[in-house]
């Protein structure tokens, strides 16, 4: 039984060390990932190619990705990714401020995972707030139609209450029918 506990013990170790393992690799690889994404942004972004970002150079990377999605809209749609644009240089100019640690007014290598994530958070943030006012729309709707619906329904209700008034001594409208049909007959 001893020896068996031994086993049972040394494969729950190994198991605990793949599993380090693992999750060692696993970090590796999204801090690969994270330097590759960050090696790419800065090649994109950094128009001077002095290995920082300035924040002109940033928001010219923003515009030249909002131009491209304006490219062929006219009218409301076009001002509507106007709005979009201005919203996210502002957002992106207090994400660069935060990012900028040493204050020199540019986002250098080892500043730049750090302002990709808050990026992406924000980006993440917007797409949950966009969700969030599209759900309250769809409940607002919802609310005008079932109004709708009970309204429909006093309407028939008055109209029930006009009939019923007509009538005599609070009697319906077939009572008062069938009291008139045999009126009729005498």
């Amino acid at each position: 039984e001893a020896e068996e506990e031994e086993d049972v013990e040394g494969e729950e170790d190994e198991m605990a060390e793949d599993e380090e393992f693992d999750e060692m690799a696993e970090d590796q690889e999204e801090e690969d990932e994270e330097e590759a994404d960050a090696k790419s942004f800065m090649e994109e972004a950094d128009a001077s190619h002095d290995g920082k970002i300035s924040l002109q150079e940033l928001l010219q990377h923003v515009d030249q990705d909002w131009a491209s999605q304006a490219e062929g809209l006219k009218g409301e749609d076009l001002a509507v990714v106007q709005k979009e644009a201005a919203d996210d240089k502002t957002r992106m100019a207090q994400i660069f401020s935060k990012a900028d640690l040493d204050k020199d007014s540019l986002v250098d290598a080892k500043e730049l995972p750090a302002m990709l994530r808050a990026m992406e958070a924000a980006d993440d943030e917007e797409g949950d707030e966009k969700d969030d006012s599209a759900e309250e729309d769809g409940d607002e709707e919802e609310e005008e139609e079932g109004d709708e619906t009970h309204d429909g329904a006093e309407e028939n209700d008055e109209e029930k209450n006009e009939e019923d008034e007509g009538t005599e001594d609070g009697a319906t409208t077939e009572q008062v029918k069938h009291k008139e049909g045999n009126n009729s007959t005498l």
